[in-house]
């Protein structure tokens, strides 16, 4: 999973969502039981304390005819949590509910829908090309079994990363900005075989000029160059006599051979972005 970090010292629309393959999940959660509480009882460790008993009787029983607890009823059945499902794809709404001890109509037992209005979104479908985060992963058009080419970007996935090569020329700023429509942003390259599958997979890839924009610049400090979330480089493959900065070249682009040349930031030219692998 990747880390989102911000770059500092930067314009706005140098806002980062850059992605290392570093394994760490984002936001710092864990696995363990995220926001469980222990409450302790009033009768020590083990014990329970019926709520609202009076007079307490040997064997457990409550008074007041008709009286529901533990989502019992009078009936004997267990009221359970079910999930209004507008669209009828068998995932619910999650602000949507109604207790009941049988499935009411127009409900569902999930409730993880992340557009309960759209039949093609859903936790279980597949990405496609269509302009949806089908899958509900925050992603769009990302790469998948079935959308592997997408809005002139070829699709590809590594590791624990999801890559769309875009071969419609963008300058650097405006790349970013269609990397940032998919859920991603331009490429980071943690190292050399990644440097290599990308490598390779960019030049496979028909009608482009050899080289993609990837997120190594020098923008903010002229001769530092740092990733877009203001880190540096743990590996390079900078081309011999590179960077040169001929002209102001505080971009970097990635060759087919798998080695990197700085560029003029202004030159619009095809680009990689780079997101979370689908799962």
């Amino acid at each position: 999973m990747p880390i989102v970090r911000l770059l500092r010292l930067a314009p706005l629309w140098l806002l980062s969502a850059c992605f290392h393959d570093d394994g760490l999940v984002a936001g710092g959660t864990s696995s363990s039981g995220v926001g469980e509480t222990t409450a302790p009882t009033s009768g020590g460790a083990g014990s329970t304390t019926a709520v609202g008993a009076t007079g307490g009787s040997s064997g457990g029983e409550s008074s007041g005819s008709g009286s529901e607890s533990s989502g019992g009823s009078s009936s004997g059945c267990v009221a359970v949590t079910w999930y209004r499902d507008d669209d009828m794809d068998g995932h619910g709404d999650p602000g949507d509910t109604l207790d009941a001890c049988e499935q009411p109509g127009g409900y569902v037992a999930l409730g993880d829908d992340c557009d309960d209005q759209d039949g093609k979104r859903a936790p279980d479908l597949i990405e496609q090309c269509d302009g949806r985060d089908n899958d509900c992963d925050l992603l769009v058009d990302e790469y998948s079994e079935m959308n592997s080419n997408c809005a002139d970007c070829n699709l590809f996935a590594y590791g624990a990363s999801s890559y769309a090569f875009c071969t419609l020329p963008r300058v650097f700023k405006d790349a970013r900005l269609e990397c940032g429509k998919r859920g991603g942003d331009l490429l980071v390259i943690d190292d050399v075989g990644e440097d290599k599958a990308l490598a390779n997979h960019g030049a496979a890839v028909a009608g482009t000029i050899g080289k993609w924009y990837c997120g190594f610049n020098d923008i903010a400090v002229e001769g530092s160059f740092v990733w877009l979330d203001g880190l540096p480089a743990g590996y390079t493959n900078w081309a011999p006599g590179e960077p040169s900065n001929t002209g102001d070249e505080d971009c970097t682009v990635l060759y087919d051979a798998g080695d990197w040349n700085d560029e003029d930031c202004a030159k619009a030219g095809p680009y990689v972005c780079e997101s979370p692998a689908p799962p």
